[in-house]
């Protein structure tokens, strides 16, 4: 398999994860995230989804995945990872007492599908 294509899943992906620590450390400060940020933090973790989905499915010429397995835990907590998050979002005016629990949980979703998405790009490096 092409490196490039795992490169083009773990790069959008890996800028999605320092975005959130930003915005996680700025909470952690009791400051706001701008929408712009909260938004681009969410379409940088969506993008690689599509891509890892259909690399799941196969190429067209029927050749699939390497470590397929890896990639669907990994596409699976990602998507756990962005439902938890905008549940956050949705939960945040109404609950305010539980969102650093729920932000929380988002993030520890979200760190699981990433270092799964690693394990992933190392196992087809080899």
């Amino acid at each position: 398999m092409d490196n490039s294509v795992a490169l083009a899943i773990l790069i959008p992906m890996t800028v999605a994860i320092g975005i959130g620590l930003w915005m996680g450390w700025r909470y952690l400060q009791g400051q706001r995230n701008r929408p712009g940020l909260v938004a681009t933090h969410f379409l940088l973790a969506t993008a690689p989804l599509e891509a890892m989905a259909a690399m799941m499915r196969g190429a067209p010429n029927g050749v699939l995945a390497a470590a397929r397995d890896t990639l669907s835990w990994s596409a699976a907590l990602t998507a756990a990872a962005l439902l938890s998050g905008l549940f956050t979002a949705i939960i945040a005016k109404s609950h305010p007492h539980i969102i650093g629990m729920s932000l929380a949980l988002h993030a520890g979703i979200g760190s699981l599908g990433f270092m799964a998405l690693v394990w992933w790009g190392i196992r087809i490096a080899a």
